[in-house]
């Protein structure tokens, strides 16, 4: 017999017959999209439960405004937390196609993360930009959210990653997800946005 759709094949509880059955995942994808124009804010909410303690974003092939840098806000219920400061603590290596450079540096405001710092993502010489966030447990209200992240970028002639560490600088009650924003300027056609959840 055949099993209905989204099922598996898999091994009863007593280990003695295959069956059919869910299989559950310890990870999964919450949300994937693709800019098909130009886009100045992009909310993906209705994502953080109690399901999960760890979440990935992903921002891959990102081509951002010239003279601009990508900021993340907490959203809760479609609305974005900007009473508090978002701190960041970052590592960066920088440079041009010949030279490397180690700075570091912090940086505290309401309007979100800027994960990387205040460089540009602009598409250069075929050069876009990726990013990854994690997020921990962002649904807990007793602690300030904790963010991690790396992200590699293209400025002109200069490209660079920076990695750093951040918390939003209060208690929030019910966060239900992330705005992905900058100081200005929209995300061109084609960059991505992926989030999954981890159960750990």
């Amino acid at each position: 017999a055949k099993g209905t759709a989204g099922q598996a094949l898999k091994m009863n509880s007593g280990a003695t017959a295959p069956e059919w059955g869910t299989i559950s995942s310890d990870c999964v994808k919450l949300h994937g999209s693709t800019l098909g124009s130009a886009t100045a804010t992009i909310d993906i909410d209705s994502v953080f439960s109690s399901t999960y303690k760890v979440y990935k974003l992903f921002c891959v092939d990102v081509d951002f405004a010239t003279d601009h840098y990508p900021r993340i806000q907490f959203l809760v219920s479609g609305t974005a937390q900007s009473a508090a400061t978002y701190v960041v603590k970052h590592a960066e290596l920088t440079g041009n196609d010949s030279t490397a450079n180690h700075t570091s540096g912090a940086q505290n405001n309401t309007g979100g993360f800027q994960i990387i710092n205040t460089w540009y993502a602009t598409k250069t010489n075929d050069r876009l930009s990726n990013f990854e966030v994690t997020f921990y447990h962002p649904t807990d209200a007793s602690t300030h959210n904790i963010i991690q992240y790396n992200s590699q970028w293209t400025q002109a002639s200069h490209f660079g990653d920076s990695k750093g560490i951040g918390f939003y600088d209060a208690n929030v009650s019910g966060i239900t997800g992330i705005r992905i924003t900058g100081n200005g300027g929209d995300y061109e056609a084609g960059t991505s946005f992926y989030l999954y959840g981890y159960k750990v």
